[in-house]
């Protein structure tokens, strides 16, 4: 989900439009694109594995891609249950709560522009 203010729901709109997916849902206060299906996040973890963020940002999003690759490991009723534990830890890490700031020193890519 990203979610902006009301005012930039056109911004929202073109990264729909443009990937051919997700559903933006308004509300009184802001804007939010939203993916819900497998496919979809798959979509949006490859383009971020070519594409790749910068700073925390990119630690948050291999937590989320070390989630999502546990989560459809295995789609069974019991090892989804098992992996719940493991994955509420990842997310337990994430975001403000992260105290892990290591990034590859391979990461970066600067461009001249």
């Amino acid at each position: 989900m990203i979610g902006l203010h009301l005012d930039d729901q056109g911004i929202l709109e073109y990264i729909r439009n443009s990937l051919g997916f997700g559903k933006i849902t308004v509300n009184s206060k802001d804007a939010r694109f939203i993916v819900n299906t497998q496919r979809d996040v798959a979509a949006i973890i490859a383009i971020f594995s070519k594409y790749c963020l910068n700073t925390t940002k990119h630690l948050n999003f291999l937590d989320f891609e070390r989630g999502y690759k546990i989560y459809m490991k295995n789609n069974s009723q019991e090892a989804r249950k098992e992996s719940k534990t493991i994955i509420d830890n990842i997310i337990s890490g994430m975001n403000s709560k992260r105290t892990d700031f290591y990034l590859s020193p391979n990461h970066f890519n600067i461009t001249a522009n």
